[in-house]
């Protein structure tokens, strides 16, 4: 399992920042949603540093749904003057893998870094997201 694993992490950490800067931009969020099982738990920081768990998903049972994550981080990325989102696998162990995220901004400038540590199930599919975001963080990857 551990060839078929590392091929999983390397296709989600690849297609994790530009299905993102899609989603984001108001494209289609079908890309990103399909790298996720149904629901998704997924753990996040808000701007207090506070740990803030919710579900995403098609179940009755999710938090939100893929759709209304979309409009609910397009809402705050405006404000951000966001461009576009960058990723990158820096590790596999087993079923998981650490991922390095940044969120860019118009002035091409990182203003948003996260490291990501991604569960997933033996489809490849995302079973838990659980990001560690540090606005002073600078980027091991550029």
């Amino acid at each position: 399992m551990t060839a078929i694993y590392t091929k999983y992490a390397s296709d989600i950490c690849a297609k994790y920042g530009p299905y993102l800067t899609s989603a984001m931009k108001g494209e289609s969020v079908d890309d990103l949603e399909g790298l996720f099982a149904s629901p998704v738990t997924v753990v996040l920081q808000d701007s207090n540093g506070e740990e803030v768990l919710f579900t995403i998903g098609t179940d009755d049972n999710a938090s939100m749904t893929w759709k209304e994550f979309q409009q609910a981080s397009k809402q705050e990325l405006v404000q951000q003057d966001y461009q576009h989102t960058e990723s990158e696998c820096l590790g596999v162990l087993g079923n998981r893998a650490l991922m390095e995220v940044a969120r860019i901004n118009t002035a091409g400038e990182s203003y948003l870094v996260a490291y990501i540590l991604v569960t997933f199930n033996e489809q490849g599919k995302i079973v838990e997201f659980e990001s560690f975001s540090n606005l002073q963080a600078t980027s091991l990857t550029g």
